[in-house]
């Protein structure tokens, strides 16, 4: 739980954080604020990881493959 809770958030599950932990404060029910956690892990924890991509689609990039592109910016 603590590995989910540490790790960085999308602003809708903070706002659903945050809602969660004021129900907590004006209740106090520590097993009600735990279950509620557990289900935000479990909705959101496959979110996090993002799409795993096989290894055979892994594109190693060459000198070939890069190109330089210049911007001039004039201020005045």
């Amino acid at each position: 739980m603590l590995r989910f809770l540490g790790t960085p958030m999308p602003m809708v599950q903070v706002k659903e954080l945050r809602r969660t932990y004021k129900e907590f404060q004006a209740s106090g029910n520590f097993e009600v604020l735990v279950e509620a956690l557990e289900r935000m892990r479990d909705a959101y924890a496959a979110d996090r990881t993002g799409p795993s991509l096989p290894s055979a689609s892994v594109r190693v990039l060459n000198r070939q493959d890069l190109h330089l592109i210049c911007f001039d910016v004039v201020s005045s």
